[in-house]
C-alpha cells in the first residue's frame, strides 16, 4: 500500500463526514482496492480484521505474566 497524502479538498470532505486521519489509514490498510485510486472497507474486510484483532487479544491475555530473558527459557511469574 502506497502512502497517501490527501488533498485539501479531501481533508475538508473527511471533516464533513466525521472521519479522522486514523480512519483513513485504517481503511487503506484493511480495505479492498476497488479502483486504481480507491479503497472500500467492506463488511468482509471489517469482519476479517476484527477476527484477527480478537485472536491477538486472546494471545495477549494468554501471555500475561510471561517473562523472557536472554539466557533463560520463558516462564510465568507467580502472582
Amino acid at each position: 500500500m502506497a502512502e497517501v497524502a490527501p488533498t485539501k479538498h479531501a481533508l475538508v470532505r473527511m471533516r464533513q463526514r466525521g472521519l479522522r486521519d486514523g480512519d483513513l489509514r485504517l481503511v487503506l490498510h484493511c480495505g479492498s482496492q476497488v479502483d486504481e485510486d480507491a479503497y472500500l472497507l467492506t463488511d468482509q474486510d471489517a469482519d476479517r480484521e476484527i477476527e484477527r484483532l480478537k485472536q491477538a487479544i486472546q494471545r495477549l491475555d494468554r501471555l500475561k505474566g510471561v517473562k523472557i530473558g536472554s539466557c533463560s527459557p520463558p516462564f510465568r511469574q507467580r502472582e
